[in-house]
């Protein structure tokens, strides 16, 4: 009996040894992380922040301070405007985008409660603006006043790097409240469609149909010291 009682303790003490070496609650025994995230514009805050781009954001653990992470930003806006000066719409934009991103980073501790990291991603995406406008405008031909419509269509593709650094706050043991800062390196390619329509209201009443298309291609490079901010929880 007691061979089989010291038996039972030789067991126990190397289990009860390592249970007290595995950290309570922390963030080392989660390997995901799910989030929801925004992109302030600093520039024109109240005035250029009513559609912003959201997102999701995945990361997952490789090492206690690794993750590999990915990212869906999507953007949807409406503008329109009315001419009260006559029965004629005035103008309508419909804009919208979608984005992809996958990247790594490194997490650093600050304190028990605040850890920054940094890193870099690769994205790519697809977006498009649509608008419609109609008005009255003075006849240059005869007396009165003719309707003018013109629509657009731009679609817009496009890949950026971006490097980035951020700081997290640990609000409790599963939730992170987060903000980050990046450096953005853009292609965009821009293909542009233009529709004009005139219908002159003289003698012949002539329906005047215009169509051209051209494309453009930019690059460029943007230090956002608030790229993002979100929420995130770990399980």
């Amino acid at each position: 009996m007691k061979s089989f009682a010291c038996l039972l303790l030789a067991t126990a003490l190397p289990l009860a040894a390592a249970a007290q070496t595995v950290p309570p609650d922390s963030a080392a025994i989660y390997k995901h992380q799910l989030g929801l995230t925004a992109s302030p514009v600093l520039d024109g805050f109240f005035r250029n922040n009513r559609a912003l781009p959201v997102g999701l954001l995945y990361k997952r653990q490789t090492k206690p301070n690794q993750a590999l992470r990915a990212r869906l930003v999507g953007q949807y806006s409406r503008r329109d405007s009315t001419d009260f000066l006559g029965t004629l719409p005035g103008s309508v934009t419909y804009e919208w985008s979608a984005m992809l991103f996958g990247g790594y980073e490194w997490q650093q501790s600050l304190g028990r409660h605040t850890s920054w990291y940094y890193g870099a991603e690769l994205g790519s995406g697809w977006g498009q603006a649509k608008s419609r406008d109609v008005r009255e405008v003075p006849n240059q031909f005869g007396p009165g006043k003719y309707a003018y419509e013109s629509r657009y269509v731009i679609n817009r593709w496009q890949v950026q790097a971006r490097p980035f650094v951020g700081l997290m706050l640990h609000a409790s043991a599963r939730v992170r409240v987060f903000a980050e800062a990046a450096l953005v390196a853009r292609y965009e390619r821009r293909r542009y469609n233009l529709t004009n329509t005139v219908l002159r209201q003289n003698t012949d009443g002539t329906l005047v149909n215009g169509y051209a298309f051209y494309t453009g291609n930019t690059f460029q490079m943007q230090l956002r010291p608030v790229q993002l901010v979100g929420v995130s929880y770990l399980f």
